[in-house]
């Protein structure tokens, strides 16, 4: 791989490869993702699409006991280019596409707050008409297969 100098602040988009959670990842755990648009700067190409970027998980916090969010902090290090050949920088999550977490301005992914309200009346209603008849479970069950969430999402970082 070429000598590239990527001006700090630039803007890198990736999808991740790795499944990651709050929950189940692990503090260390390797992260993998793919560059999926090129890194331009000035116009110029300098990163083409489709390199690997890897990085590590740092300081997982699953929600607990509904007092907090769900906390995940990823640290990108490494950008890996035809060959295997590796290059060392520093990038920090700005976005994450597609989903409902956000992220704070150190690059740290906060999950949604738990819910502190009890059921409304509408749903009660609709648990009501699901345990009278199995066609109202089923379209439940449909709806909610329509709405989730995307398994890949893709991430906006910038190179710190």
């Amino acid at each position: 791989m070429a000598q590239v100098d990527i001006p700090t602040g630039t803007n890198l988009s990736i999808r991740l490869s790795s499944r990651l959670s709050s929950r189940h990842s692990l503090a260390g755990e390797l992260v993998s993702s793919t560059l999926i648009a090129p890194v331009r700067v000035q116009g110029k190409e300098l990163i083409p699409a489709g390199f690997v970027v890897r990085g590590t998980v740092a300081n997982p916090t699953p929600a607990h006991k509904r007092l907090n969010h769900a906390v995940l902090w990823l640290n990108f290090g490494e950008l890996v280019g035809r060959e295997n050949r590796t290059a060392a920088f520093q990038a920090k999550v700005l976005s994450v596409d597609n989903g409902r977490e956000s992220v704070d301005s150190e690059g740290v992914i906060h999950g949604l707050r738990p819910l502190r309200r009890r059921p409304g009346e509408i749903e009660d209603l609709l648990l009501l008409a699901a345990a009278a008849h199995p066609a109202v479970l089923a379209s439940l069950a449909v709806g909610r297969f329509i709405v989730a969430e995307e398994d890949n999402r893709t991430l906006r970082m910038k190179r710190a």
